[in-house]
């Protein structure tokens, strides 16, 4: 007389093998994916990466280091919908003046299963003042206002 418990116990050992290495090949991949591109020190293009790394985290003392706008603290609170991803797309130098340009992909919410995504280009522009490079005017998402601005 023959079990059905045996073919039940090898079934359930097929299926943890099979779940066991799709987590380890997920938790490969996530550690060998590529990490983003080394900016130059010193670049306009690093600036700005810092500038919007620091506006996105609110540590507008970093914000404010790495500009010469007028201001305190953002002007845009990105609303429900979360941060825009930021894009280097080119950068210009002209002396001590450059402009990077960039792509700002927002993420909407339409409804409870619906995402949709909008992109744009915009520019931020810099200025070297005193041997580095600051944001002298940002894209509308990444500016900074005044207290009086923002009704303080």
């Amino acid at each position: 007389m023959t079990s059905i418990a045996s073919p039940a116990r090898r079934a359930l050992w097929v299926l943890a093998t099979v779940c066991a290495v799709v987590i380890v090949t997920a938790f490969v991949m996530v550690l060998s994916r590529p990490s983003p591109a080394s900016l130059p020190a010193g670049s306009p293009q690093a600036a700005v990466q810092a500038y919007t790394v620091a506006y996105l985290n609110g540590d507008w003392d970093e914000v404010r280091a790495h500009s010469s706008q007028p201001g305190d603290r953002a002007c845009n609170d990105f609303g429900v919908d979360g941060q825009p991803g930021v894009d280097l797309l080119s950068v210009t130098e002209n002396g001590d003046r450059a402009t990077v340009h960039i792509r700002l992909t927002d993420t909407y919410l339409g409804g409870p299963f619906s995402i949709a995504q909008g992109a744009y280009d915009d520019l931020f522009e810099l200025e070297r003042v005193d041997g580095h490079w600051k944001v002298t005017t940002a894209p509308w998402s990444f500016s900074l206002c005044t207290a009086e601005e923002l009704g303080y």
